[in-house]
Formats: C-alpha cells, sequence, structure tokens
C-alpha cells in the first residue's frame, strides 16, 4: 500500500510542481519573457509525469471527444487560412489561441486526468502556493516598485498604476487571480488537515483578492463574484463562517464594479469596437475563419477610422476579447460547432455530479475556479498561463477512473513523446528570442554592427516571426541613413528588401509585412537612388486594402504617390 502511494507521488509531483511554479515563471534574457518560459517548462514537466506513469492506463474523460473535435477543426483552419505559421505556433509573446498553445494545454489536461485519485486536493494547495509570489509581486508593483527595468518604465508611462506581475498583462493577471480565490477559499476553509494549512489558505485568499482589487479590473471582478457565487452554491455550506467569508469576498467585487464602472468608457467603446470587427471577420469567413491565432491582422482590416481616433490611434488587437467570438472569427462555424459541443459537455456533466453530491471539496473549488474563467473570458483577454491552470481544474472535475474495460485517448508514452516535442519546439523559440534580445541590447547600447549579427541570427533560427524582421529592417535603415556612400547604402537597403519579401512570403495576409517592403523600396528610391517607385506604391496599396484605416500607412502611400507625380 505505502509503496503504491509513493508510486502516485513520485507520478503526479511534476503536474503539481508545474502548477506551482508556472504561473510565476518569468525570464529577463528573452524578449518573450512570459509565455515561452511557461510553455517550456510546463513541456518538460508533464513529460516527466507521463514517464513516470509509463504503465498506468490511459487517461479517460468525459471531454475526449468535444476537444479532439474542437483540435480539428483548428488544424482544418489552420491548413486553410493565409497565414499557417502564425495559425500553428500563435501570436509571438502570447501564443494563446495557436495551435502549439493548445496542444500544450490538451497535454497537460490529458495527464491531468491520469493523477491519483487525492490529486485535486493537492492540486488545489499547490495552485494557492504558487499564488503567493504572483500576487505579492503585483502589490509590490501596485507599490511603485519593480525590480524590472522593462515593467518600471511601461510604469512610467502610464497614468494609471495597474501591477501585471508575472502572468504579463494587468487584465489577465486578473483572471488569473478570479480562479485563485476559490481554491484559496477552499485551502482556507476545510476542516480536515493541519491548522497551519488553513491559515495558509487565508492568507493567499487576502493577498490573492488585495491584487486583484489593484488591478482595477472589471471583467475579473466580475469573474470572481461568479466564481464565489458558483462555490457556494455548489457547496451550501451551514458554517457562517464560509459564508461570511464568501459575502465579503463578493460584496468586494461588487463594490469595485461600481468605483471603476464610470471612469472606463474609452474602454466599453473600444470593447464594442473589437467585438463588431470579430463579427465582421466571421461574416468574411463563415466556414474555417481566419485562422487560429489570426485574429491580429483580421482586425486591422475589420476596424473603423472613427475608432482610432477615440483609441488615441492605438491599432492593434490581439484577440476578440470574447472566446465565443474569438472561435467564430478565427476557427469559423466548424470551429464553433466543436466549441458549443465542449460547452455543452462539460455543463451536463458537472450538473449531474452536483445532483448527485459527487462534486465535493477541491474537485467543487475547481469547478468555482472554471466559472469564474467562463465568466472572465466573455469580457475579456486570456493568456496561455490562464489556458494552463484551467486545464489542471478541468481535469479535476471531468477526468473519470481508469477501468480495465475502457479504452483511453493516449497513452503516457505517447503523451511524454508529445510534451518532449513540445518542450524542444519552445527551446527552439526561446533560443531565437535570446538572440533577438542580445541584439535589441546590442543596439541600445550604440553598437549596430554587433547588433546587426545578433538580429540576423535570431532571424535564421526562426524566421516565422515577423517582428524580427520589422526589428533588424528599422536598423538596418538607421544604418544606412548614417552611411557614408551610395553602394554601401544600396546593399543594406538590398537585404532589408530580402528580409521584407522573406517575410510577405510566409505572412502574406500581414498589412505589416506588406508595409515594410513598402517602406523599404520608397527608401530605395528616396536613398539609394533606385528607380523602385512603382514598386513601392503597389506593395502599399496592398498594405492599405489589408489594412484600409491606419494614418502612418496613408502617409507612407501618399508621400510615394507624392514623389511619382513629381
Amino acid at each position: 500500500m505505502r509503496r503504491a502511494l509513493g508510486a502516485t507521488f513520485d507520478a503526479d509531483l511534476p503536474l503539481l510542481l508545474a502548477a506551482a511554479v508556472v504561473p510565476a515563471l518569468t525570464c529577463g534574457a528573452l524578449i518573450d519573457r512570459y509565455a515561452i518560459p511557461k510553455i517550456l517548462v510546463a513541456s518538460v514537466l508533464v513529460a516527466a509525469a507521463c514517464a513516470l506513469r509509463r504503465r498506468s492506463p490511459p487517461p479517460r474523460s468525459e471531454l475526449d471527444a468535444p476537444i479532439l473535435a474542437l483540435l480539428a477543426a483548428a488544424v482544418v483552419s489552420a491548413l486553410l487560412c493565409a497565414d499557417p505559421w502564425r495559425a500553428w505556433l500563435g501570436l509571438e509573446r502570447l501564443h494563446t489561441w495557436g495551435l502549439f498553445g493548445w496542444i500544450v494545454c490538451a497535454l497537460v489536461y490529458w495527464s491531468a486526468c491520469g493523477a491519483g485519485e487525492d490529486f485535486p486536493d493537492r492540486l488545489a494547495a499547490w495552485l494557492v502556493a504558487g499564488s503567493l509570489p504572483v500576487s505579492l509581486y503585483a502589490l509590490i508593483q501596485k507599490a511603485g516598485w519593480d525590480w524590472n527595468g522593462i515593467n518600471a518604465a511601461y510604469f512610467a508611462q502610464r497614468l494609471e498604476l495597474r501591477p501585471f506581475s508575472t502572468i504579463g498583462g494587468t487584465v489577465p493577471l486578473g483572471g488569473y487571480l478570479a480562479m485563485v480565490l476559490p481554491l484559496a477559499a477552499f485551502v482556507g476553509l476545510r476542516k480536515q488537515g493541519r491548522p497551519v494549512l488553513r491559515h495558509f489558505g487565508a492568507v493567499a485568499f487576502l493577498l490573492a483578492a488585495a491584487a486583484l482589487c489593484a488591478t482595477r479590473t472589471r471583467s475579473a471582478w466580475l469573474g470572481a463574484l461568479a466564481g464565489l457565487a458558483a462555490y457556494a452554491v455548489i457547496l451550501r455550506p451551514r458554517d457562517r463562517r464560509v459564508w461570511g467569508a464568501l459575502g465579503a469576498g463578493a460584496l468586494a467585487c461588487a463594490l469595485g464594479l461600481a468605483w471603476v464602472r464610470a471612469g472606463r468608457p474609452t474602454s466599453d467603446v473600444e470593447r464594442l469596437e473589437v467585438w463588431r470587427a470579430a463579427a465582421a471577420a466571421f461574416g468574411g469567413h463563415r466556414l474555417v475563419g481566419v485562422g487560429p491565432d489570426g485574429f491580429w491582422t483580421a482586425y486591422k482590416r475589420y476596424r473603423r477610422a472613427e475608432i482610432l481616433k477615440t483609441l488615441d490611434g492605438t491599432a492593434g488587437q490581439a484577440d476578440a476579447n470574447n472566446d465565443w467570438l474569438q472561435v467564430l472569427a478565427t476557427l469559423g462555424a466548424f470551429g464553433a460547432a466543436a466549441y458549443a459541443w465542449l460547452h455543452a459537455r462539460a455543463f451536463l456533466s458537472a450538473a449531474a455530479a452536483v445532483r448527485a453530491g459527487s462534486l465535493t471539496g477541491a474537485r467543487a473549488a475547481a469547478l468555482a475556479s472554471l466559472a469564474a474563467l467562463l465568466v472572465f473570458a466573455k469580457l475579456n483577454s486570456v493568456t496561455w498561463a490562464i489556458e494552463f491552470v484551467a486545464a489542471l481544474l478541468a481535469a479535476c472535475v471531468f477526468r473519470r477512473a481508469a477501468t480495465a474495460a475502457g479504452r483511453g485517448l493516449l497513452n503516457s508514452v505517447a503523451m511524454a513523446s508529445a510534451a518532449s516535442a513540445a518542450a524542444c519546439v519552445c527551446v527552439w523559440l526561446a533560443a531565437a528570442d535570446h538572440a533577438e534580445k542580445h541584439g535589441q541590447g546590442l543596439r541600445a547600447m550604440g553598437r549596430p554592427r554587433d547588433s546587426l549579427v545578433q538580429l540576423e541570427r535570431a532571424i535564421r533560427i526562426n524566421p516565422t516571426f515577423p517582428g524580427y524582421r520589422m526589428n533588424l529592417d528599422n536598423l538596418l535603415f538607421d544604418v544606412a541613413e548614417s552611411a557614408a556612400d551610395l553602394e554601401t547604402r544600396r546593399m543594406l537597403l538590398f537585404r532589408a528588401t530580402q528580409v521584407a519579401l522573406e517575410g510577405v512570403r510566409r505572412h502574406p495576409a500581414d498589412p505589416d509585412m506588406l508595409a515594410l517592403l513598402g517602406r523599404v523600396e520608397l527608401r530605395r528610391h528616396e536613398w539609394g537612388k533606385e528607380p523602385r517607385l512603382e514598386a513601392a506604391v503597389a506593395v502599399l496599396e496592398e498594405a492599405k486594402r489589408l489594412e484600409p484605416n491606419f494614418p502612418q500607412l496613408d502617409e507612407d502611400l501618399a508621400r510615394a504617390k507624392a514623389l511619382r507625380g513629381k
């Protein structure tokens, strides 16, 4: 018996460690200091958990079929979309809606479905423990001090001091903390266990609530309100302490919503415009959408000109600020059908478990946390860290007990291999990102030639990210402008053309790449004295077709046409 418990403990420990460590991870050696390190460590630890569990029965859950259907719809959309690189890898520095991030989360989910029977209780404690440094860091940032130089510079440019801790954004930080509150309430209010663990849960609850208030994120407060209410409905507790704690948290969320509501008119206008653009994107790509994580380019095509004036020229938007609209716009009707099936299966399964009284303890808290996410995701953006936590919690709620008669989806060897492959992909992404970070640092130090070497290296390692190409070309522009002779200038601008052309080839639907190529051709005409004006006008007009309302693009096109008219 003891040996069996020890084996379960050893197999589950990597997942528990990931639950505590992944949300708190950052890496200053990378441009993407938030997403890539989290996915890398999660992949390694999931591979370790599956390897330790290699002789266990394949895991099974209530959601296997709809998850497979959703992944299949995403694969079809990625194969048919105009930007398959972004569809597979996801938007750089986020990786939230791309296939790669989803596959890793699916591996996390199925690996957790194969954990031991005591996994939900232990997972709640580890997740709450991992929330402590996240909450503390957020409160330190709110106090005005941050050991991260980039974050400090970011705060210095904002009128409203809103922390984002290790999650990478103020709004996603609020969503993560909203999910933590029901779990911390469970750990702090449970009657079993040592008193020190209950005190630990109470402290984590208070810190998470304080950090949640500091984010001033209304959608997160609504999510927290929904999560705590769901927890109370599921438990139906008789203990007054439970009602007092849950009621205090709910009251704090309600007061915060009333306090902030009047001061966010611009945010509301922006959200409505994003929703309108998402609906327009679905209208133009009804069956398979614009491709996983393709909303960034779709928004630029479908946003209206007047919204730029309201938002002071802010042009980009990573997702639709609503999970349903995001799926409709990026995966189309087929993806939306699979997503609806996933929700229906999850709701019916959870409702049956609640009616049967089998959803208690940590599993009830996990379902409440998922309810918080369900509300939050209807109004705002999520990050990969939130998807990771949601995958672990969903496994606690929807997994099935392993039986000899049932066949699972993937065995442990297959999942360990897939997770190891995902870790290798992360190492590849991190190597390129580190070179990019080094190159940007050398440029800031006034060493453009050394910077060129590193930025070129980043593109050689990973030629798929458009941001790398834009940074390299901007540096080539600076060096070319200061070049003493015409031939050197032409050589540098020719290299900039090659960089931009390859970006257009890989991302033909990205107006940023076309606009970059247009600027290169314009500079070759102005600085290099080459007959490239017609090419510049043609490329800029194509970029304007894909992004009709962007002032900088209009200025470049107007200048090119004015030069052509002379």
